[in-house]
C-alpha cells in the first residue's frame, strides 16, 4: 500500500488534472503564442556598453608636509586631506548632482522616439523632427510634457499634447515649422535633413526636467565595483545606439573627474585663505614676541642668558681660584710667623714660600745665616766673636723677616676679604640666572614655534597655490566606454518558446493554486498528509454496477481485485470480518458501488460474503444489484425483528448474500436505527455464517449515523473523490480509527 509522503506536488495527479483541462491549456498556449509573436515584432536589440574608472588616492600633494605641523600640534595629518574610499566615490559618480550635469550637457531631458505600428525606437542621432524651446524651464519644470507628432505625406502635422500623463489638447494640420504655445512656453517643431519629404512620420517627443532625466539615468546606468581586488568602478549601460551609450558613459566619467577637481580646488582655496589669515596673525605675534625679548634683556641688563651664564660661571671660577690661592698664602704666612716666633725653631731653617716671591731673598738670607751658625757652633766657644756676630745678624734678619711676614699677612687678609666679597656677588648673580633663563627659554620657545609655523605656512602657501593650478581628478580612466559584447537579443524562436512555455505553465499554476485554496483533497499525497489515513486502492469514478462480474477484464474490475488483494494482505483477518464502506461527501458518494464490487470480488474467490445496505437515508444497493428488497434492514431493525434473513442473490456466479434497505423509508433517522441494540446483535449473529460482511455506511455528513453504523466494523474504507471531497469530511472519518479498527481510503479520480 502507498505510504505517506512529504512531496508538495504530486506530478502524476497534476498531469491528470492538466490533461483534464486540456482545452484551457490550449487557449492559454495560443494566447501567449500570440503575445510572443507581438514581442518578436516589437523587440529592439540593445547593446551593452561598459567603461571603467580607477579611484586614486584622495589626498592632495599640498598636504605632503602636514606631518610637520601635526607633530607640533598633536593632530593627524589626515585631517588636512580627503580620506574618501571607493564606496564613497561610487556614490559620488552616481550622485544626482553628477547625473543632472550630464543630463544638462547631453540634453537628455528631451527624448525622441520614432513609432511604427508595433515598435517604438528611441533615437539620439539623425532625428527627423526636433523641438526647440527655452531650456530655462527645465530647471523648474514640475510635469512631463509629451508630444505625439504625426506628419502626413503632405507635410502637415497633427500634434497630440499630454501634460503630466493626461491629454491636454490636439493641434491639427500644422505647417512645419510650427510653434505650439503652452503654459510653460513656446515649443517650435521643425524638420531636419534626416526627414524624408513625402513620407509619413510618427514621432513621440518627451520633455522633462533635468532632475527627472537624472532620475532616469540613475535607474538605467549600472555603477558598481568591477572587482574586490582593485579600486575600479565599472559603469554599464544598455542601449540600441552604441555611439550614444559611449558618449553617455564618457560624459559621466568626465563630469565626475571635473567635479573632483573642482572640489579639490575649492578645498585648497579655503585652505589658502586660512593660511593667509594665519600668516598675517603670526607676523603680528612674532613682532610682539621680539619686543618681549628686548624688554626682558634690558630689564635684567643681559645680553643673552646663555652668554651671560658663561661669563658668570668663568668669573666665579676665577674668583674661587684666586680666593683659594689667597687663603693658602695667608695660611702659609701665619705658619711662617709662628715658626719664627717659636724659640725651639731658632736653629731651624724656614721653608721657602714660592707663592710669595718678594720674601724669597729674605728667607734665603735667613737660612744661610742659620746654616753658618750651625757650621760654626761646634768649634766655637760661647764667647766667640764670630758666633756672636752671626747671632746678631740672624736676629736682625729675623726681625726684618717677621716684620715683612706680618705686613704680607695683613695684606693677604685684606685681599681675602675683597675676594670673598666679589665671590659672593658673583655667586648671587649666578643663582639668579636659572629663573631668568627659564623665562627667557619660555619666551624663545614661543617665538621659535611661531617662527617654525610661520615658515611652514609660507612654504605651504606656495605649495597650495601650485596645487590649485595643478589639481588632478581622483579617478583615472582605465577604459573609456566600449561595446562589451555583440548586441544581444533573444532569437525569435527562443522568445516564442519562452512565451509558449509560460502559456503552458499558467494552467498548471492555476491548478496548484486551486488545490491550495479550495479546501478539498486534490491528490492522494494530500489526503495522506492532511488526514493521516492510508490508501487501500485507487479506483475509477464509475457507476456501472458490478464491474467485477459484468466486465471482469475492465480496468475498474482490475482495480477492485487489487483492492481485494490489499485487504486480504492485512493480518490478522478473523472469520466474519466486518468491512464498513463510507463516503467523505454525500453529494459525491460512490460508497454503494465500492461496497458492491468489493463484496462481489471477495465472493468470487470462494469466500462467503454478505453485503448490508446500512446507508438508510440513501439506499442504493438494490438498484446496483438489480433486485427488489423484501425483508429490509430499515424495516426489520426499526421494528426489532431479529429473524432478518439475507437475500440469496440469483444470477450472480458467486456466493454473495445481501440485506438491503427500503428506498421508500429513506426518511428514517439513521442514527437511531444504527445505534439500536437490534443492529449490533444482527451483525453479531451473522458473523459466524460469513467470511466477510461488507456494510455500506452513511457519509461523513451524518457523522452520528456513521459512527453508530461503523461500531461493529473491523475495517472502515472511505471513498474520497479527488478534487471534490472536503478535507473536513475526511478528517471526521479519520476519527473512527482506534483500538482494533483500521481506517483506509479508496482514492477515486473525479470525472
Amino acid at each position: 500500500m502507498k505510504q505517506a509522503t512529504s512531496s508538495a506536488i504530486n506530478f502524476a495527479e497534476l498531469f491528470k488534472a492538466y490533461r483534464k483541462a486540456r482545452i484551457w491549456v490550449g487557449v492559454s498556449v495560443a494566447i501567449f503564442g500570440i503575445l510572443g509573436l507581438v514581442k518578436i515584432l516589437k523587440n529592439v536589440p540593445e547593446v551593452p556598453v561598459t567603461a571603467e574608472i580607477m579611484v586614486t588616492s584622495g589626498s592632495s600633494s599640498s598636504f605632503s608636509s602636514m606631518s610637520e605641523v601635526a607633530s607640533i600640534m598633536g593632530m593627524s595629518s589626515g585631517k588636512f586631506g580627503s580620506n574618501r574610499g571607493t564606496q564613497e566615490e561610487l556614490q559620488i559618480i552616481g550622485s544626482h548632482a553628477v547625473l543632472v550635469d550630464v543630463a544638462r550637457q547631453l540634453h537628455l531631458n528631451t527624448h525622441y522616439t520614432v513609432k511604427s505600428r508595433l515598435k517604438e525606437c528611441a533615437i539620439y542621432d539623425k532625428i527627423p523632427l526636433t523641438v526647440a524651446y527655452d531650456e530655462a524651464i527645465c530647471d523648474t519644470l514640475s510635469v512631463g510634457i509629451k508630444f505625439d507628432v504625426k506628419v502626413g505625406t503632405d507635410g502637415r502635422a497633427d500634434i497630440d499634447i499630454a501634460l503630466a500623463g493626461k491629454h491636454y489638447r490636439t493641434d491639427k494640420h500644422l505647417t512645419l515649422p510650427a510653434t505650439v504655445a503652452l503654459p510653460y512656453g513656446n515649443f517650435t517643431f521643425s524638420t531636419t535633413e534626416s526627414y524624408k519629404p513625402g513620407g509619413k512620420l510618427r514621432e513621440a517627443i518627451r520633455i522633462s526636467s533635468y532632475d527627472g532625466a537624472a532620475i532616469g539615468l540613475s535607474r538605467n546606468v549600472g555603477i558598481a565595483l568591477a572587482t574586490r581586488k582593485a579600486d575600479i568602478i565599472q559603469l554599464t549601460y544598455s542601449t540600441p545606439d552604441p555611439k550614444f551609450g559611449k558618449t553617455l558613459l564618457n560624459t559621466i566619467m568626465t563630469t565626475y573627474r571635473e567635479l573632483t577637481v573642482k572640489q579639490q580646488r575649492d578645498h585648497l582655496k579655503y585652505t589658502l585663505d586660512f593660511i593667509n589669515s594665519r600668516i598675517a596673525s603670526l607676523a603680528k605675534e612674532l613682532n610682539l614676541a621680539e619686543a618681549d625679548i628686548e624688554s626682558f634683556l634690558a630689564k635684567r641688563e643681559l645680553v643673552s642668558p646663555e652668554i651671560q651664564a658663561e661669563i658668570f660661571i668663568t668669573e666665579n671660577t676665577t674668583q674661587q681660584k684666586e680666593l683659594l690661592a689667597a687663603e693658602n698664602e695667608h695660611e702659609l704666612l701665619r705658619l711662617a710667623i709662628e715658626f719664627l716666633n717659636t724659640e725651639t725653631n731658632n736653629s731651624s731653617l724656614l721653608p721657602i714660600m714660592p707663592a710669595i716671591e718678594s720674601l724669597t731673598p729674605l728667607i734665603e738670607g735667613y737660612n744661610e745665616l742659620i746654616l753658618e751658625r750651625i757650621t760654626l757652633e761646634p768649634s766655637a766657644r760661647g764667647d766667640n766673636v764670630a758666633l756672636k756676630a752671626i747671632n746678631l745678624r740672624i736676629d736682625v734678619v729675623k726681625d726684618n723677616l717677621i716684620t715683612a711676614l706680618n705686613k704680607h699677612y695683613e695684606m693677604a687678609q685684606v685681599q681675602i676679604d675683597e675676594l670673598r666679597k666679589q665671590f659672593a656677588e658673583s655667586k648671587a648673580k649666578l643663582e639668579t640666572l636659572p629663573n631668568a633663563e627659564r623665562e627667557y627659554v619660555d619666551i624663545k620657545r614661543q617665538q621659535a614655534l611661531q617662527e617654525q609655523l610661520y615658515l611652514f605656512l609660507l612654504r605651504q602657501r606656495e605649495e597650495t597655490s601650485l596645487n590649485i593650478a595643478g589639481a588632478q581628478p581622483l579617478g583615472t580612466v582605465v577604459d573609456e566606454a566600449y561595446v562589451s559584447s555583440v548586441p544581444y537579443s533573444p532569437s525569435a524562436k527562443l522568445i516564442l518558446l519562452i512565451y509558449l512555455f509560460i502559456g503552458a505553465a499558467i494552467p498548471a499554476v492555476v491548478i496548484i493554486a486551486k488545490w491550495k485554496l479550495n479546501g478539498k483533497l486534490n491528490t492522494i499525497d494530500q489526503a495522506i498528509n492532511d488526514t493521516g489515513l492510508q490508501p487501500i486502492a485507487e479506483l475509477p469514478a464509475s457507476a456501472d454496477g458490478l464491474s467485477v462480474i459484468d466486465t471482469p477484464e475492465s480496468e475498474a474490475a482490475r482495480r477492485y481485485r487489487l483492492m481485494r488483494s490489499n485487504i486480504l494482505s492485512l493480518s490478522p483477518l478473523k472469520p466474519g470480518t466486518v468491512i464498513g464502506v463510507t463516503s467523505a461527501s454525500r453529494s459525491h458518494s460512490l460508497s454503494a458501488d465500492v461496497a458492491a464490487n468489493l463484496a462481489a470480488s471477495l465472493a468470487a474467490t470462494g469466500r462467503r460474503a454478505l453485503i448490508i445496505d446500512a446507508n438508510i437515508a440513501r439506499p442504493e444497493l438494490a438498484s446496483i444489484l438489480k433486485v427488489t428488497p423484501t425483508a429490509t434492514l430499515s424495516n426489520d431493525v426499526a421494528t426489532g425483528n431479529a429473524d432478518l434473513q439475507p437475500i440469496k442473490l440469483s444470477g450472480i456466479p458467486t456466493q454473495l448474500d445481501a440485506i438491503l434497505s427500503d428506498p421508500s423509508r429513506s426518511g428514517l433517522i439513521a442514527s437511531d436505527i444504527l445505534s439500536s441494540e437490534s443492529y449490533t446483535s444482527l451483525i453479531a449473529t451473522l458473523r459466524p455464517d460469513y467470511d466477510f460482511i461488507v456494510i455500506t455506511l452513511p457519509s461523513a455528513d451524518d457523522f452520528d449515523a456513521l459512527e453508530a453504523g461503523a461500531a461493529p466494523a473491523d475495517i472502515v474504507i472511505a471513498d474520497i473523490v479527488m478534487g471534490r471531497s472536503r478535507k473536513a469530511d475526511a478528517a471526521k472519518i479519520a476519527r473512527l480509527q482506534g483500538g482494533s479498527r483500521s481506517v483506509f481510503f479508496a482514492a477515486i479520480t473525479a470525472k
